[in-house]
This record gives C-alpha cells, structure tokens and sequence, in this order.
C-alpha cells in the first residue's frame, strides 16, 4: 500500500488537477473572482495539494476501521501526504440484496465519529436520503450524495 501511494503522490504531486477554480463576475458569469477549493481548508494545504481519500468501503466495525485509519494515518505523515478518512454506512447499490450492506446510519456514524476524534482526521461518507443530512453533518467534513 505505501508503495502504492508513493507512485500515485509522485504522479500527482505538480499537478493542479484537484483545485477548483471558479470565475464569476457580474449576474454569475462566468469570469471574475477566484474561489478555492474547499479541500485546500480541509486539508491545511496551500494549493496546490495531492492529499488521499481512502478507507474501506463499507464499514464492517470500529476494529477494522481503526486499524485501517491508523496504517494510512502513519503512511500518509511519513510522505507528508494529507490524508482523509472514507467510509460508507450503507452500501445500497450493491449488486446481491443478500450482501452486506454496512452497520446503519447510527452506528455507522457513531463508528465515524470515533474514527475523527481517536485519529484527528477529517472523515467522509455518504448519504442516501434528504433527511440524513443534518445528522451526518454533525460528524462528516464532506458528505457524499
């Protein structure tokens, strides 16, 4: 794996290919002002900035989850990589209704929740319904539609 994110950080690193620029002048045309990308705050990173998303895709428990957050934790600040953390509550698109679909909002977000406060990551997942927004929100940095 830590070789792995060395290639991807070597081919990317001078790359500006995760900033966002957008230009607006007058009545939203586009042209004008500069808006960062909100990753750049995410990350305590100047842009540009190579920084890595990953985590398992669904979460199966703490333990596993634990683990995965500390390995890439200790990967990414040897390489000096920002790192946030990603992982699924629900996974309903998978392609068995007999698979495992992941712990359930609650628990899934309480899971999450452990993961920011135990590793000082900001962490990502994704919602399904409207109506998950404000909770998730109260613990995901970034929340996935």
């Amino acid at each position: 794996m830590l070789k792995l994110i060395k290639l991807f950080y070597r081919l990317f690193s001078g790359i500006d290919f995760l900033t966002a620029k957008l230009y607006f002048g007058p009545n939203n045309n586009p042209k004008g002002s500069f808006m960062n990308n909100y990753f750049q705050t995410l990350t305590h990173q100047p842009d540009p900035v190579f920084f890595l998303i990953a985590g398992p895709c669904v979460i199966e428990n703490e333990e596993i989850c634990s683990q995965i957050a500390s390995r890439l934790k200790d990967i990414t600040q040897e390489l000096g990589i920002p790192f946030i953390f990603k992982a699924s509550f629900d996974k309903a698109n998978r392609t068995s209704i007999h698979s495992f679909r992941g712990p359930g909002f609650d628990k899934g977000l309480e899971i999450l929740a452990s993961i920011k406060k135990q590793f000082k990551l900001p962490v990502i997942s994704d919602i399904h319904l409207p109506e998950q927004a404000q909770t998730a929100a109260k613990v995901l940095d970034v929340i996935q539609i």
